[in-house]
């Protein structure tokens, strides 16, 4: 610390009128020079303090909320903690008090969107197994990404996916489906495929809609029925052919 700081508290509130005058005036002696600093410093540092301090009612629910708003409204790009920050009416330094950093930032919007991906999912499936179930699933998963662009996009962009936290949220979405794929005749190994399969379908048309990329006049929904009941029609196909 600065030694020989004023201890008086009146004088804080004080110091930047006293800068100001300073300034305007000839500064002559070294007391004055000296007094001079002790000011400049005091009132840098009381500045650096107030915006390192927490914001009255922000947590981390808010900071990861109002993030994802951001995301659905303009893209998970344009999540950055000086945009986050200005979004919250903080100074950026203000979010250290509750994440440690862009990369920190990004693995819990991931988490969020996989672990709000999974309630969807789970919600929607009244079926539990089988064709429905199957038909239900896809359905609302494309339904989550026309809601959430931004944080299903969100999904894919933690710096790390192997990350432990990650792997647990996407695996649960891989046994949901897995558990509605068990009433085929499927190896361990072939209900992976499946899954993967689907999963790529529908990440495929999502993105695409998303660009705007259906050009022609036929019903995008009609499209994806289509290209679900295709999907289903081939595990049926493997089922028949084992039964025989």
């Amino acid at each position: 610390m600065y030694g020989g700081l004023p201890r008086n508290l009146r004088l804080w509130r004080a110091i930047p009128t006293k800068v100001a005058n300073y300034s305007k005036s000839r500064v002559k002696s070294g007391s004055e020079k000296q007094e001079l600093s002790k000011c400049i410093w005091l009132y840098t540092f009381l500045v650096a303090v107030k915006s390192m301090s927490p914001r009255v009612g922000l947590d981390t629910e808010t900071i990861i909320k109002t993030a994802v708003e951001m995301a659905d409204n303009n893209g998970v790009d344009s999540v950055t903690l000086s945009s986050l920050a200005k979004q919250l009416n903080i100074r950026p330094p203000s979010l250290y008090n509750h994440i440690e950093g862009l990369d920190e930032l990004k693995k819990e919007l991931a988490i969020h969107g996989l672990k709000k991906l999974y309630q969807s999912l789970v919600e929607a499936d009244t079926h539990d197994k089988g064709d429905l179930a199957v038909r239900t699933l896809a359905l609302a998963y494309v339904h989550f990404v026309r809601l959430h662009p931004g944080l299903y996009e969100a999904t894919f962009q933690a710096p790390d996916m192997n990350d432990p936290d990650v792997q647990l949220a996407g695996s649960k979405i891989v046994d949901l489906v897995v558990n509605a794929l068990s009433v085929y005749p499927l190896k361990k190994d072939e209900a992976l495929h499946a899954v993967r399969g689907l999963r790529s379908i529908l990440h495929g048309f999502s993105a695409i809609e998303q660009q705007g990329g259906f050009g022609l006049p036929l019903d995008v929904d009609v499209s994806l029925n289509f290209i679900i009941d295709t999907f289903i029609r081939g595990l049926d196909m493997d089922e028949d052919e084992n039964k025989r």
